[in-house]
This record gives C-alpha cells, structure tokens and sequence, in this order.
C-alpha cells in the first residue's frame, strides 16, 4: 500500500511512500505471504491523512485477515505508523472485512467493517492522532460493505447490504453525535431490485443522508437506486430507481468501495463570470474561402451579467465574413465587437463566426484570432474570460455519407 500528497493542482507533494513495506512475496496460497486489499483514506479538519487496508495471509491453521491503520499529516510526515487495528487468529470463523472510513467533525474519523464472528457491521472512531476516540461496537446490521456520511446536526448513519431472510437489502443505523446508537437498523424495502441490492454510498445534503446503490447481480444491473434519511433516521424518500440502461443487454456500474457518490458545495464568486471560449484551437479553410469558428459565451456566476461585451480580434489578412450570433456586430479594423443579451447563472451565446482566407494564402499558413468578453459587473476570474484559436489555409476535402435505412 502507498501513500502520496497532491496539491489542490494534482502536482505531487510528497511520496509516494510504502505504508507496508512488504518483502515477502509468492503465490496466494503460499504459508505467511501477505495480502493487502481495500485501501482507503479520510481527510481529517485538521490537515491530516487517516489511512486504513485490509491484511491477510494464510498459516498453517487457517486464514488470518485483519485491518491496519495509519495516520499521516498534510505534507506526507508520520503521525501514526502502520498499526493492527484488529486481531484475528488463523481459521475460517473470525476475520475482519470491508474497511472504510468516513470523515468526522472534531478532526475524527469514523472507521467501519465486517466482522466474521458474528456476520455484523461494526464501526469505531479514530482521531487524528491515531488515538481510538471510540472504542467498536456492533450496528446491529448483519452484513457487509459499509458505508457511512456524518449530517449536518452531528448524527451519523451507517448503511450497508445485508440479508433479510430472501434477498440482499440496504439497512442502516442513526449514531448520535456521541456515536452512541439511536435509531436502526431499519431496512430499505426495494421491490425493483429483483436480484438484491449491493455496493452503497453514502453521503449527506444537510441534515439528511443521500444513499446511492446498484442491482446485487452482475449480469442484472438494469437500475441505479436512490433513498433519502431524514436526521432522526426516518425514511424520508423510499427506494426508487433514478437511472435505468438503455436496453435489457446493457448493465449500469458504479462504485463497489462506496464512492458513486459525494456532497458538492459551491460558492458563487463575487461579480460577474464571463468565459469566452472557442470550440477548438485550430479551424480551416481553403484559400479565398471561409473558415468557421465555434464561439461559446457563459456566465459561470449567478451575478446577472450585462452589458456583455465579445470582441475578436482578428489577424489582419483574415476578414469578417458573417456570423450566426443573431446579433448585428461592428466591424472596426481587425475588430469585430458584438453587444450581447445579459446572461444569467450558467446561460451561454453560442454562435458560429466565419473569416474570409486570402486567396493567394499558401496551405498550411496560419493566422491567430483572439477573443475576449467584458460585462458591466467586475469579474471575478479573469483567467477564463479570454481565449486565443488559429485559423489555417486547409486544403478541404469532403467525404460522401451513405445513410442506411432500415
């Protein structure tokens, strides 16, 4: 297992570094060669890496499977080293499965996983020292890949599939802000899914908790489910299908680890938004002919742009030839200006620009076209309100289309 630190850009910071430093290698049957599955991180409020997998090798009694864990700060530095989590012994009637973790208030974490002895859901806190905050107990669920999202009012629920007696259902527990059991667990009744459900997410909007899943059947995953939890744990949407294939022969996959789904939060900027973007960053055309270029114009703040104002600057062999903006520019030298209509929260002007090629234009010969927008409004990210596209003498050649009708 490794461990890397990106920056909110993706370049690396630190590592990658080996957390299990293993050198003992063979086959998966082989006595005392371990295994490592299931890697999974939490973020913690104070700038630290909460680190858990799952570790198995096979003695001579038997199987042993347990789960380590692992604290790192935010530039890669240990915290807390690989440590065993559990304590399994070799066999078949005690092992531990399915880790995951699930960020909490507080600098915590919430770690989640299957015991064998009993066939529940058990899940204990983990703060970011490494410190066990609260020690395991039982959902109640029996069953297997847990998921859990903490709610805005401090509650926590912890989903998972487990086995109702004829088929696999969701059921989940409501943890107080103590992580003390309050409610649950509670099954999610789902009548659609002929051949069980399986592989959850959850996340939260609020004080409520949004539980994704798929079909429990490989070759029937016709259907993506949905639930809605309220804070107290009450069923506040029943399970529902929100997504179907296109056909009995296609099936729908998301996520196995649960991570189909995620909370996004966004804060508008302040002012106006205006990006002015062409549709590629080389058109052609033939020599005394045009060339289109697809201009796009959005808005991406919900501060009401106005007074829009496109200008593309043209090289000065290229000449403005028409548009399909609808809107009737002015043509000043190399400038072509047009005034737009106001644009609201993510509304676009898209339209289609044509220059005219000199006609004694060699092929291959490019000529450079610049666009900008402005607004009445100040901007908020200059950095996408300007675009730069080149236009090339191209020799055209067109291709027959043959429609089959059936």
């Amino acid at each position: 297992v490794y461990f890397a630190v990106l920056d909110s850009d993706g370049s690396p910071l630190y590592g990658p570094v080996n957390l299990t430093n293993n050198s003992i290698w063979g086959g998966w049957n082989d006595l005392n060669v371990p295994r490592f599955f299931s890697p999974r991180i939490a973020a913690t409020g104070d700038n630290r890496f909460v680190l858990v997998w799952q570790r198995d090798h096979r003695e001579s009694a038997g199987w042993v499977d347990d789960i380590y864990y692992a604290v790192r700060d935010a530039a890669g530095g240990l915290v807390k080293p690989a440590t065993k989590f559990t304590a399994d012994t070799p066999g078949w009637d005690k092992g531990y499965h399915y880790p995951n973790l699930s960020q909490l208030s507080g600098n915590k974490a919430l770690l989640t996983w299957k015991s064998d002895s009993d066939g529940n859901i058990y899940y204990a806190v983990l703060d970011s020292a490494g410190s066990i905050a609260k020690v395991p107990a039982s959902t109640g669920i029996s069953g297997w890949g847990p998921d859990a999202t903490q709610l805005a009012g401090g509650n926590v629920v912890i989903v998972g599939t487990s086995w109702d007696g004829s088929n696999r259902r969701m059921r989940y527990v409501m943890l107080d802000s103590a992580y003390n059991l309050l409610s649950g667990p509670t099954t999610l009744n789902n009548p659609a899914a002929v051949t069980g459900d399986a592989y959850v997410s959850a996340t939260a909007a609020g004080d409520r908790a949004v539980l994704t899943w798929m079909d429990n059947d490989w070759g029937y995953r016709r259907n993506l489910y949905y639930a809605l939890v309220g804070a107290n744990g009450s069923i506040l949407t029943p399970p529902q299908i929100f997504r179907t294939s296109q056909g009995s022969e296609f099936s729908l996959y998301t996520s196995y680890e649960g991570y189909g789904n995620t909370t996004y939060s966004w804060t508008p900027p302040a002012g106006a938004d205006g990006v002015a973007q062409f549709g590629a960053s080389l058109f052609g055309g033939p020599p005394g002919g045009n060339a289109g270029l697809q201009v796009h114009v959005t808005n991406h703040s919900t501060t009401i742009a106005t007074g829009v104002v496109l200008t593309a600057t043209l090289d000065s062999a290229l000449t403005y030839a028409s548009d399909t903006s609808g809107v009737t520019p002015t043509v000043s030298g190399s400038d072509v200006v047009w005034n737009l209509p106001d644009l609201g929260f993510l509304e676009k002007h898209d339209f289609v620009l044509y220059v005219q090629i000199p006609s004694g234009a060699t092929y291959g010969t490019r000529y450079p076209v610049n666009l900008v927008v402005s607004a009445n409004e100040t901007e908020a990210n200059n950095t996408d309100n300007s675009d730069n596209a080149e236009v090339m003498a191209a020799r055209q050649l067109f291709l027959p289309l043959v429609a089959r009708m059936q």
